[in-house]
């Protein structure tokens, strides 16, 4: 129901049911940081399919919401495997303002937790995603209103908080832990929006600032990463390299800000992506 006279201010509930599944849980038996966004996926999804038909990933045709933005938690409590998680949240239209307070982006943006069948609180994510064109004029890929055919308002009257990799990132200083060598992205870490796969940049991320805090002398046989933002900017594709940067932002709790470069990109040019990982240490044993 709309939370105003404003029909663009629509508020979608929406729930989904999944059973765990053995590869998603570390050796604690609490599911994974990077596994939390399968848990809550169809809950999130579910309520825009009720609007609009799926993309057509064949032709690429009409407007498509790719996310900008995820924003992972986990609380390390423990599940079993096979035990049915619920997702519980909601879904709103935003808008993105520019500096001048005009419209720059339409969003949808949704947050959901996950429960225990003992309705413990297991996880939370936020994802937002914005309206696009796929078109190479970049003017002709701004959608500045909701489309007609979900018969709702023009445009809402909630403004959506939304990072940027100019905000997450310390670029006015050097990384501490650069990094010299070019990777490369490559088939199977691509999905049907014919880029690499959001979830990607997270796994990279992680097993790189995993290996240097390690070489730095943090214990991480106990440091886990308990949250996750990721900001994207613009899309990586198989074939391209990339190289990691990393910043220490932060110490109670130890933040780490991270970012995926194109090696394309000329030196100083704002990154592709930006990771912050919020870590906390385990007790012994």
């Amino acid at each position: 129901m709309p939370s105003s006279d404003n029909p663009a201010d629509i508020v979608l509930s929406a729930e989904a049911d999944k059973k765990v599944e053995f590869s998603d849980l570390t050796e604690r038996r609490a599911i994974k940081l990077a596994a939390m966004t399968r848990y809550v996926s169809r809950a999130h999804f579910k309520t825009w399919e009720q609007l609009r038909r799926l993309p057509d990933f064949d032709t690429l045709d009409g407007i498509f919401t790719p996310l900008v933005l995820i924003d992972i938690e986990a609380t390390d409590v423990k599940v079993r495997p096979g035990e049915t998680l619920r997702a519980r949240g909601q879904s709103v239209f935003g808008k993105v303002l520019d500096a001048e307070g005009n419209v720059r982006n339409i969003t949808r943006d949704g947050t959901h937790q996950v429960f225990s069948e003992n309705d413990e609180k297991v996880g939370e994510v936020r994802f937002v995603n914005v309206f696009t064109r796929y078109d190479e004029d970049p003017k002709k890929r701004k959608v500045l209103e909701i489309p007609s055919e979900f018969g709702l308002g023009r445009v809402p009257s909630r403004v959506t908080d939304l990072p940027t990799v100019d905000t997450m990132l310390p670029r006015e200083r050097a990384p501490d832990f650069p990094e010299g060598e070019r990777n490369v992205w490559y088939y199977t870490q691509t999905d049907p929006n014919r880029h690499v796969n959001s979830l990607s940049y997270l796994h990279v991320i992680q097993e790189y600032v995993a290996t240097r805090l390690h070489h730095a002398g943090h214990p991480m046989d106990r440091l886990w990463a308990r949250r996750a933002r990721i900001c994207f900017r613009k899309p990586c594709f198989r074939g391209e390299e990339y190289r990691r940067l990393a910043w220490e932002t932060g110490q109670s709790p130890l933040l780490i800000s991270a970012a995926i470069a194109k090696s394309t990109d000329p030196e100083g040019h704002a990154p592709a992506t930006a990771i912050e990982l919020t870590l906390a240490l385990h007790e012994k044993g």
